[in-house]
């Protein structure tokens, strides 16, 4: 069975990074700094969006790194939804706290 392309796996930070820059909703990104969200790093994506990315991720330590390297808000936030807990030390949280 093979999988439509909006449901393959994705596995690497590099093609994450890809299929959220294609989702991106500048309209929504426009509206996120009422909620105090600096918006020069974000691309208006919602929290369904993010969730069924995760989904597509699954636990991926080496895909969360690539994705919070890239300093994008949202990428940021689905790095937190695929990291694997068991991978992540104090250092790495204290970094990603900062």
């Amino acid at each position: 069975m093979t999988m439509a392309p909006d449901h393959q796996r994705i596995e690497s930070a590099e093609a994450a990074l890809a299929h959220l820059t294609s989702l991106a909703e500048p309209d929504a990104r426009d509206g996120m700094a009422r909620f105090g969200i600096n918006t020069d790093r974000a691309l208006g994506l919602s929290m369904p969006m993010l969730r069924a990315t995760a989904r597509r991720i699954g636990r991926n330590q080496a895909v969360a790194e690539g994705l919070w390297a890239s300093g994008l808000h949202e990428a940021r936030i689905l790095a937190a939804l695929v990291a694997d807990p068991k991978a992540c030390d104090a250092a790495l949280l204290e970094r990603w706290v900062e």
